[in-house]
């Protein structure tokens, strides 16, 4: 675990290991200590960046502390406990903190993708970066993606990628809106093709779908997200957390491909139904079902 605010004006660039062992049953024990690198060279104090695993690597990116926002690019070995900073010469990608970062293993490289964030003008960004490493897990470039249609700008959302579909859960828009919904994004062909809406509330409590954390479990017939943490807080109309946890188990997605080049077709196949349980109760929201076929192919248009 890599920095972290330790209050409002001040950070940290210290690193974390948090051990967790089973002792039997449900029960669990936690020990912590702090890592030492073995160089001189590492990242500055920060918060609001993103940290990716790579085989034996801790990829962190971008983040801020209380007068800069970062574009830079480490990597931290866990065997060598050595950072190492990646030389960025792509004029492209902007400072940026609150954005998220999933590693796409997409055989035979292994990229982490990059996407949205809060420029250092405050603004929302919308971009979508791949960072590629090689087979030894060096890093090797960064480029940025030209999805189309363009995305909507986002951010303190959470990202997953299934196969070659990328997904982008909640997060905040212009305007400090909320993003109650999930933009699906085919990195094969560079596509943002759908926006699956989610429940604004389970059991009559709001949800606020930033600053959460989420996680993918993939099923045989259906995948679940589940939600924890989130909410904003407001020096004026004080704060508004997630009360508890809570899943949801949104759509079935199927994908075919018929050829692996950059025009490449898909055939997805979406049964849309949206269902949240609360952590541990099972609360249902009936949302709408929606069955949708259809080939996409670069450049096609964003449907509902």
């Amino acid at each position: 675990m890599f920095g972290g605010r330790t209050s409002p004006v001040s950070c940290t660039n210290s690193l974390r290991m948090i051990e967790i062992f089973k002792r039997g049953g449900e029960n669990f024990n936690f020990t912590q200590r702090t890592v030492q690198p073995n160089s001189n060279v590492k990242p500055e104090p920060r918060w609001r960046h993103s940290s990716s695993i790579v085989d034996h690597q801790i990829i962190v990116v971008g983040g801020r502390n209380s007068l800069t926002v970062f574009n830079d690019i480490w990597s931290f070995d866990i065997n060598s406990l050595i950072w190492s900073k990646f030389e960025n010469e792509s004029d492209h990608f902007k400072p940026r903190h609150s954005h998220s970062a999933v590693l796409w293993e997409n055989n035979p490289t292994r990229s982490v993708i990059i996407s949205g964030g809060l420029g250092k003008d405050m603004n929302p960004l919308n971009d979508v970066f791949m960072l590629q490493f090689c087979e030894r897990s060096q890093l090797l470039s960064l480029r940025g993606l030209d999805i189309q249609p363009n995305l909507l700008p986002r951010y303190s959302h959470t990202s997953h990628i299934m196969g070659n579909i990328l997904l982008l859960v909640g997060g905040v828009q212009f305007s400090h809106r909320s993003c109650d919904d999930i933009a699906v994004i085919n990195l094969a062909t560079k596509t943002w093709y759908k926006r699956i809406s989610l429940p604004c509330s389970v059991d009559n409590s709001p949800i606020r779908l930033l600053g959460h954390v989420s996680c993918l479990t993939k099923k045989t017939s259906e995948c679940v997200l589940t939600f924890f943490g989130g909410g904003s807080n407001c020096f004026s109309f004080g704060t508004s957390f997630n009360k508890s946890p809570f899943k949801c188990s949104c759509f079935e997605l199927k994908y075919t491909m018929a050829v692996h080049t950059e025009s490449a077709v898909f055939f997805v196949l979406f049964n849309h139904k949206c269902v949240t349980e609360k952590v541990p109760n099972e609360i249902e929201w009936n949302g709408k079902q929606k069955e949708l076929s259809t080939s996409l192919i670069r450049n096609s248009q964003l449907t509902d």
